[in-house]
């Protein structure tokens, strides 16, 4: 895991220490770790302190991506986060005066309504009030 979480067939193999309790119908995944992009991001920020301390405004920095340091890939920064799949993911990021998109890989199933994992807007339970056309 040292280079980050794993992708099978683009998506993510999770594993965790094995418990006497362990119930696999009723298991579920709290937390994954996930490389999360940063497109159009100023090569200025291209440094690890600066995308880390970005990377905690949408979960847990786990490590820079070392092409990304290395600049050997300037067309987007990667970073590894440990992100909380009870949570609405963060879809954009501000700093200097300017939103930057954040990207998710591997996270297939993330509802345009409410903004968490593990479902679409089809089956979002979720109801956003109606907006008034006047």
């Amino acid at each position: 895991m040292d280079e980050g979480p794993l992708m099978v067939f683009d998506h993510y193999l999770t594993m965790q220490l094995w418990s006497p309790e362990f119930a696999s119908p009723t298991t579920t995944i709290d937390k994954k770790m996930v490389w999360i992009r940063f497109p159009g991001l100023n090569l200025y920020f291209y440094d690890e302190s600066i995308l880390l301390a970005l990377a905690t405004r949408v979960g847990s920095p786990i490590k820079a991506n070392e092409n990304t340091l290395d600049f050997t890939r300037g067309r987007v920064a990667r970073v590894c986060i440990e992100v909380d799949l009870n949570k609405p993911v963060i879809g954009k990021v501000w700093m200097k005066g300017h939103w930057y998109k954040v990207e998710y890989e591997g996270l297939h199933h993330i509802c345009s309504n409410c903004g968490c994992y593990g479902h679409l807007i089809r089956e979002c339970k979720i109801q956003k009030p109606m907006k008034e056309n006047f």
